[in-house]
């Protein structure tokens, strides 16, 4: 489908500009009129264009934390009683993201001409997870819209939050450790060559730490580009294994198994699926489709995989714990919990109780791993410098001997 770009005036005259996919301009000229756009210019965009674009929207993109916004402010005016078309009007019109703002009044529109509004929200699959759709739809049937737009902004803002501690908790050592590598690379390439060039012209015996040294200065300083292939390549291969379905599986895997690391990626993991399951089961949607939603909005392979084992199992009339628990990846007091909500009923209580313990658990994780890391981190790299120092201060001693003598 060809993408065109579009200039125009909302109705209270402010200038819009944005990037669309269309069967034609008079097709696109005809819906932008319909949702209250007075239509300036539309033009095609060439191949090049479109993937100039494309990168642009990726990089763009929706926050979530805009979605979670809108989603809250719906789920207030429903619940204080105004219409919805008058709701997602006020919204659009408040909404400060041109994008948004678009898909807004394209879901007005598709509201206005009887679809519901999961339906609607539906075909923007890129802004609208299939678990945001099919709680919303199950809001519909039961007549309780304002109550499920409500639970998912809080169920969404909780793992926006812990998202945000996980990559605070994994951005923090990855930046001290790219910094001590360029630190320990400067020295390498710039500093250590100079005192390489007083050594070798004062003939003094090297130890063995400093030969160490200055062999892999040298290297850097003749072969920096073999091992930038090197990276490059390395990199490359990585992206395209991961790609593919089994290689993201292994990334995943292997993730998984990492200490620490791993065990926070595991602990947010389950929190982040038992919330998904508690949010679909206490709306109303059976264990069985909500296992279904999960499946695809849970991003890590290798749940997805436990995920799909489980469904299976439960629909040939296996509990759910069984599968869960030979996966080997969910602890004792999970599968305890769990079992507890299935032999009560109140599996859906027991997955919320899952997330709020795991919330709480990678909270402290989080909080331990930054304190612990830091001084562990700044040993390592101070033990790099000391090594970079001494085997530069033991020829240094040397030197003054012979000068004694």
């Amino acid at each position: 489908m060809p993408k065109f770009r579009y200039r125009a005036r909302d109705r209270f005259g402010s200038f819009l500009t944005g990037a669309v996919e269309a069967d034609g301009r008079m097709i696109l000229a005809q819906n932008l009129r319909k949702l209250g756009y007075n239509v300036i210019s539309i033009r095609e965009l060439n191949v090049f264009e479109q993937s100039i674009e494309r990168m642009t929207q990726r990089l763009r993109g929706i926050p979530k934390q805009e979605v979670l916004v809108i989603t809250r402010q719906l789920g207030t005016m429903l619940s204080a009683g105004i219409p919805m078309l008058p709701c997602l009007e006020s919204i659009a019109n408040q909404t400060p993201i041109e994008k948004l703002k678009f898909i807004i009044r394209q879901i007005i529109n598709d509201v206005r001409q009887g679809l519901s509004l999961s339906q609607a929200l539906g075909k923007h699959a890129e802004v609208f997870s299939d678990l945001f759709v099919n709680v919303v739809h199950v809001g519909e049937a039961t007549g309780q819209v304002d109550q499920t737009l409500s639970r998912l902004a809080e169920a969404g803002t909780k793992e926006q939050q812990l998202r945000g501690k996980v990559r605070a908790a994994l951005t923090y050592p990855c930046v001290l450790v790219v910094a001590g590598i360029l630190v320990v690379v400067f020295l390498l390439v710039k500093i250590i060559p100079q005192f390489s060039q007083i050594f070798l012209s004062a003939d003094v015996p090297l130890p063995l730490p400093t030969k160490i040294l200055l062999s892999i200065s040298g290297f850097l300083q003749s072969f920096w580009w073999l091992l930038l292939i090197l990276v490059i390549a390395f990199i490359g291969a990585l992206q395209r294994f991961a790609k593919t379905e089994n290689g993201r599986y292994h990334i995943d895997h292997f993730i998984l198994r990492l200490p620490i690391i791993g065990e926070l990626i595991l602990k947010s993991t389950i929190a982040q699926m038992s919330r998904s399951l508690a949010l679909l089961t206490k709306s109303g949607v059976t264990l069985l489709n909500a296992l279904e939603v999960v499946e695809k909005t849970i991003g890590n392979r290798v749940m997805m995989r436990i995920i799909q084992n489980v469904r299976s199992q439960v629909t040939e009339g296996k509990k759910l714990t069984e599968p869960l628990a030979m996966s080997g990846f969910f602890p004792p007091m999970v599968i305890q919990m769990l079992a507890a909500g299935e032999e009560t009923g109140n599996l859906d209580r027991m997955f919320e109780e899952v997330a709020n313990f795991y919330d709480v658990e990678v909270s402290t994780m989080v909080d331990n791993l930054t304190s612990l890391l830091e001084p562990f981190l700044l040993l390592v790299m101070g033990g790099i410098v000391a090594f970079i120092a001494l085997s530069v201060l033991l020829p240094i001693f040397n030197l003054v001997k012979v000068f004694r003598k």
